[in-house]
């Protein structure tokens, strides 16, 4: 067994059929010493392309779909990260820019160091296979650890609006409050500061990584990581006892010239009072029984109706908040593999369908933007219409994202959506 059968064998999504600690040592050690055996038919690997940007789900909503700034000029958040995938830190270039490619008149060299490379290719997969074995024991199907005290609560009715106050920040300027900012999962405050505006989150999400990313800090039981400002954006994540994440990210607008770090902070500490202080509210309109938040989108959106993505790693499944997003085939040591990400969403300002898909509205946005995978398209199926707990009006909808790897322009990608929520949409609950 190599090294990519053992991670596979140790991803599995079937409990029974993992690994257990004594075993992945073992193979792991014969898959060593199988990859230090002298080859003498490798050839140099080129340099591998930057890893995917984030998440291609969470990508702008240019005007020309109809997600432009709503009447109050409110904007999406460039890239919102999910538990899947870390935030673009230090991003100085396009990463989806062609590497290098042999040529007939550079042909790939032999390697003349056979040994040295495989065994640290080898170890690498050895971190990797550890953070696999722990992280899908945890993520299989949204299931996370329990732990003896939860300071979340049932995170399917926490409030997230509860982990932030209006009045920390109000004298940095004026402040609303946004419920369900873009999912349910999260909530908003938009600063005004002159000439722009701040957007100011908090999302409650499952882990996407053992560690979170940036310096950690202790703080009574919890534990914070606080990420240095990166161009218009600033992140703090607080790691839970039950290993949930409270996820606080900044981004600033229109050229509000602002330390985005600070409003982070003041977040982040608005957050572990909260936590600690046993002060997470429920939400204040519990969703009625045909809402997307109802439905476990990992289950629903099965192998059978992910078939149209052709080349699709389906057994590579990352479920997110209690079922409210699912990514399937993310594959970070290949960033170029078919990805499809699924998510509840209840974006402001939604516009008029432009398509129809199994009887119901759809947006349909082919994404060229270099921030998500290029000619990836995302799907807004419509489901149903909502009032939002500041008596907002919004439409809660399936967004379905489909990148069919390398491809001169968007058209397979939109038809690949099509057609994956063509099959699931007799899945869901009705719409209304």
């Amino acid at each position: 067994m190599d090294v990519d059968e053992l991670l596979s064998y140790a991803m599995n999504p079937e409990p029974a059929q993992r690994p257990n600690a004594a075993t992945a040592s073992e193979r792991m050690k014969g898959a060593l010493a199988a990859a230090s055996e002298d080859r003498t038919d490798l050839v140099s690997i080129p340099e591998p392309r930057p890893p995917m940007p984030p998440d291609p789900g969470t990508a702008p909503y240019p005007a020309a779909a109809g997600f432009g700034p709503s009447p109050n000029q409110r904007e999406e958040p460039p890239g919102q990260p999910w538990p899947g995938s870390p935030p673009p830190a230090g991003l100085s270039h396009n990463p989806w820019s062609p590497g290098p490619t042999p040529t007939a008149s550079t042909p790939a060299r032999r390697s003349t160091g056979r040994r040295l490379p495989l065994i640290a290719t080898a170890l690498v997969a050895v971190l990797a296979l550890i953070a696999a074995v722990l992280l899908t024991e945890r993520a299989l199907l949204g299931h996370w650890p329990t732990a003896s005290k939860s300071l979340i609560g049932d995170p399917r009715t926490a409030d997230p609006c509860s982990l932030l106050s209006v009045e920390s920040v109000q004298s940095l300027g004026q402040t609303s409050l946004i419920p369900d900012f873009i999912s349910p999962q999260m909530c908003g405050l938009e600063i005004i500061v002159a000439p722009g505006y701040v957007h100011l989150t908090a999302e409650i999400a499952a882990p996407y990584a053992l560690t979170p990313p940036g310096q950690p800090e202790q703080i009574r039981d919890l534990n914070v990581f606080r990420q240095p400002a990166d161009h218009n954006a600033c992140h703090r994540t607080i790691v839970l006892p039950d290993q949930l994440w409270v996820y606080i990210s900044t981004y600033e607008y229109k050229g509000a010239t602002v330390d985005l770090c600070r409003f982070a902070d003041i977040a982040t500490t608005t957050s572990v009072n909260a936590l600690t202080q046993n002060a997470v509210a429920r939400r204040a309109r519990p969703d009625p029984p045909n809402a997307l938040t109802t439905v476990d989108l990992c289950s629903v959106i099965d192998q059978a109706a992910l078939e149209p993505v052709s080349g699709l790693n389906t057994s590579r499944l990352t479920p997110g908040l209690n079922g409210w997003r699912c990514d399937w085939g993310r594959n970070p040591t290949y960033p170029f593999a078919p990805l499809v990400i699924a998510e509840v969403s209840r974006p402001w300002n939604f516009p008029a369908g432009n398509a129809e898909i199994a009887g119901r509205a759809a947006v349909v946005q082919p994404n060229t933007d270099t921030r998500v995978p290029p000619q990836s398209c995302t799907i807004y199926l419509t489901h149903r219409k909502l009032t939002a707990n500041d008596g907002s009006a919004r439409v809660e909808a399936l967004r379905l994202t489909v990148y069919a790897g390398i491809q001169p322009n968007p058209d397979l990608a939109c038809a690949q959506a099509r057609a994956v929520l063509t099959n699931v949409a007799p899945k869901l609950p009705s719409a209304s």
